[in-house]
């Protein structure tokens, strides 16, 4: 479970999230919509510690995430940006891969969780898995360092979408 409690953030004088509570069990699928500047980029990040807080606080499994080791939360707090976020020499299901094998999870179970994903977030394993990602996408991204996250080009979900692991071991 992650926890958002009365949290605040500005940026340059501006308001960009002002006393957001909210609570995303683990497994939950949740999704952030709304408009551009809306903060919905910035409540991701502070779900990993990219962005801090101004004040409130957040808990991820019931902990602060100041007192987790930020390499340990990291690896267990994932979910896929609006905009391109895989790296364009791998497939889509060794980007996906990528934590579970930090953390040494047998080759097979990460395959068939990566898969699972896939379909959780509407994605057929079957053609998306071993894709790579096209070539107008590469392109935008050794030239711009992220996608657009035009749905032609993105393998990805085109909103901001979180799966919370449950413990420490397989994703939600």
């Amino acid at each position: 479970m992650i926890e958002f409690r009365n949290v605040d953030k500005t940026f340059g004088g501006r308001d960009i999230l002002r006393d957001v509570s909210l609570t995303v069990e683990c497994g939950e699928f949740f999704v952030l919509v709304g408009m551009s500047g809306a903060g919905k980029t910035t409540i991701l990040k502070m779900m990993n510690r990219l962005v801090e807080p101004d004040s409130g606080e957040i808990l991820f499994q019931e902990k602060k995430l100041t007192d987790w080791d930020l390499r340990e939360l990291r690896l267990n707090i994932g979910y896929v940006l609006q905009q391109g976020a895989l790296f364009p020499n791998l497939t889509v299901g060794e980007n996906i891969g990528l934590i579970p094998g930090l953390k040494e999870w047998d080759k097979a179970e990460t395959e068939r969780e990566a898969k699972r994903l896939l379909a959780l977030v509407g994605l057929d394993p079957a053609v998306y898995y071993e894709q790579i990602p096209p070539a107008a996408f590469r392109r935008r991204e050794a030239a711009c360092g992220h996608s657009e996250g035009h749905h032609h080009q993105a393998p990805a979900p085109s909103d901001g979408r979180a799966l919370l692991r449950p413990g420490s071991h397989h994703p939600a």
